[in-house]
C-alpha cells in the first residue's frame, strides 16, 4: 500500500484513539454492548495505538529513508540510461549522415540500405574522426555495456520492467563480444546481412526511451542546477 493510503488509516486510527479516551459518547451508550464497551474500547485502542506506532516506525526508518535514497540513486540511474540512449542515438545519426537526425529507430528496411557497403565507405563519425567504423562500434558496445552494468548494480530501485529490458540489451548480438561486426577484422561488405540484428537492438532501445520517459526523465533533470534544467527539458 502506497503512503497515501497508509496516512488515511493512520489518521482514521488516531481520531478512533482519541474519541475512545476523550469523548463521552462511546459503545457504553448503545444498548447492544453494554457490559462489553469496555472490553471491546480497549481492544479497538489497543489495535489503533499499535497502528500509529508502527506508522511512525515506517515514516521515520523506510519511508523518508527511501524518499532521500530515491533523490540520489534514480538522478544517477536516469543519467546512465539517457548515456545508453545517447550512445545509440549518435550510432544512428552516423550512418544517416544526420547529426540533427532525431527519428532514429529505422525499420529493418532502412537499416539494410543504411548498412550497405557504399553508405559506410564514406561515413563522418560525429566526434569520433580517428576511429575507423570498426573502431567506432567497439567503443559504442564497450561504453554502452559499462554503462548497463552500473545500472544494473544500483539494486533494488532497478524494477522488473527495467531488468527485463537492460538484459535484452545487454545479451544482444549488437553487444556480443567479437560477434561479426564487433571483431576489427570484419569484411564490412557483409554488414547489410545484419540489418535484422541492429533492428532488434533498436527495439530494445526504443522500450528502454519509453520507459525513461514514463518513470525516469523528471529524476533525469536533477543532475543538473536549477536554472539549467528548463534548457534540459526542452532537449529530451
Amino acid at each position: 500500500m502506497k503512503i497515501k493510503g497508509l496516512t488515511i488509516i493512520f489518521f482514521l486510527s488516531l481520531t478512533i484513539t482519541v474519541w475512545i479516551n476523550f469523548v463521552n459518547y462511546k459503545f457504553s451508550t448503545i444498548p447492544f454492548f453494554s457490559g462489553k464497551e469496555d472490553k471491546l474500547e480497549g481492544m479497538i485502542d489497543g489495535f489503533c495505538l499499535s497502528y500509529i506506532a508502527g506508522y511512525f516506525f515506517y515514516f521515520i526508518n523506510v519511508y523518508l529513508v527511501e524518499r532521500t535514497e530515491k533523490k540520489s540513486i534514480l538522478p544517477y540511474i536516469s543519467f546512465k540510461i539517457n548515456l545508453v540512449l545517447g550512445r545509440n542515438n549518435h550510432f544512428i545519426q552516423v550512418l544517416k549522415k544526420d547529426i540533427k537526425s532525431n527519428k532514429n529507430y529505422p525499420s529493418k528496411e532502412e537499416f539494410a540500405i543504411l548498412l550497405e557497403k557504399k553508405n559506410l565507405d564514406d561515413l563522418k563519425i560525429f566526434n569520433f574522426e580517428k576511429y575507423n567504423f570498426l573502431e567506432y562500434l567497439k567503443y559504442n558496445r564497450n561504453s554502452t555495456l559499462k554503462n548497463i552494468n552500473k545500472i544494473l548494480k544500483s539494486g533494488k530501485y532497478v524494477d522488473a520492467e527495467l531488468k527485463e529490458i537492460l538484459f535484452s540489451l545487454k545479451e544482444s548480438l549488437f553487444l556480443k563480444k567479437n560477434y561479426a561486426f564487433n571483431s576489427l577484422d570484419f569484411d564490412l561488405s557483409k554488414m547489410k546481412t545484419y540489418n535484422i540484428v541492429l533492428y532488434k537492438y533498436s527495439e530494445d532501445i526504443k522500450a528502454l526511451q519509453n520507459y525513461f520517459n514514463r518513470n525516469l526523465k523528471k529524476y533525469y533533470y536533477l543532475n543538473y542546477p536549477k536554472h539549467y534544467r528548463e534548457k534540459i527539458k526542452n532537449s529530451l
